[in-house]
């Protein structure tokens, strides 16, 4: 994802279309409820116990609200980012644990 982003930026910039990439983490979402509603009655486990194991190995302890990540894109659509290119925002409370 970063090499096409990287890539993508330098060959677009000079028409002034800014790339940028949101990879969110696990987000407290409608499918995600699904998912685990899914699974609860699956492996016939508590749906909050399902909920509480997917949180487990989350650094903060939480899922993000869907309101954290979209604070996100509006800002990166918005005109305070109008020098931003080529960028890979990793909003996963550092879930992904290698380097860009």
């Amino acid at each position: 994802m970063l090499g096409l982003t990287k890539t993508l930026s330098n060959e677009l910039a000079p028409d002034g279309i800014l790339v940028k990439v949101v990879c969110p983490g696990f987000t407290h979402t409608s499918r995600l409820e699904e998912q685990a509603k899914w699974k609860a009655m699956q492996t016939r486990e508590p749906y909050e116990e399902v909920t509480i194991d997917w949180q487990r190995d989350i650094y903060i302890g939480r899922m993000a609200r869907p309101r954290e990540i979209d604070d996100l894109v509006v800002f990166l659509a918005s005109e305070r980012a109008s020098y931003l290119t080529g960028a890979v925002m990793q909003v996963d409370e550092g879930l992904v644990r290698i380097l860009f």
